[in-house]
């Protein structure tokens, strides 16, 4: 799945979590009321207006920061130049690929030099990466520059694999 896709999936459960929960704060049921009553009893005896003042900015300085990282990540990746298709390594080694270029997938698969790979075609020439530990597109997608296309793996045997013909 893409990464624009990730995020898209994500924001329609976050809208339909919420939906479900306002749905439900609509409902007159008994069951639904006894918990709500109960619910906010809990909060009211064991918590003061501030402490829940504090956890709501907690919670909004987080969500700042996820907005920075996201936008940080989208414009490192609009910024990639050719050659620049690996992200940085996280804790177990693994890094992003990043699509150098614009193009049109042509040929997932395995090859016994390379190792998974990923042809990408744009404009008169093929962009190649090799030895990934994770594929994220399929034959026929479109690709546009900084997208994900996979996974490599930097704590592996291999080297990682990028050629323009």
């Amino acid at each position: 799945m893409k990464f624009s896709e990730k995020i898209i999936t994500q924001a329609v459960i976050c809208m339909m979590i919420f939906a479900l929960i306002k749905t439900i704060g609509l409902i007159d049921a008994e069951p639904i009321n006894k918990f709500k009553s109960g619910v906010s009893s809990y909060l009211q005896k064991n918590y003061t207006l501030d402490d829940i003042k504090d956890v709501g900015a907690k919670a909004v300085n987080e969500a700042k920061k996820i907005n920075t990282a996201v936008t940080a990540a989208v414009v490192k990746a609009n910024q990639l130049t050719e050659g620049e298709p690996l992200g940085k390594a996280d804790k177990n080694g693994l890094q992003v690929v990043y699509a150098s270029e614009k193009g049109i997938v042509t040929q997932v698969g395995i090859d016994k030099e390379i190792g998974s790979f990923i042809k990408i075609k744009n404009d008169g020439s093929v962009h190649t990466y090799g030895n990934l530990s994770e594929i994220s597109v399929i034959t026929g997608d479109i690709i546009k520059k900084g997208d994900v296309i996979g996974e490599f793996d930097s704590s592996g045997e291999e080297d990682f694999y990028y050629h323009k013909t």
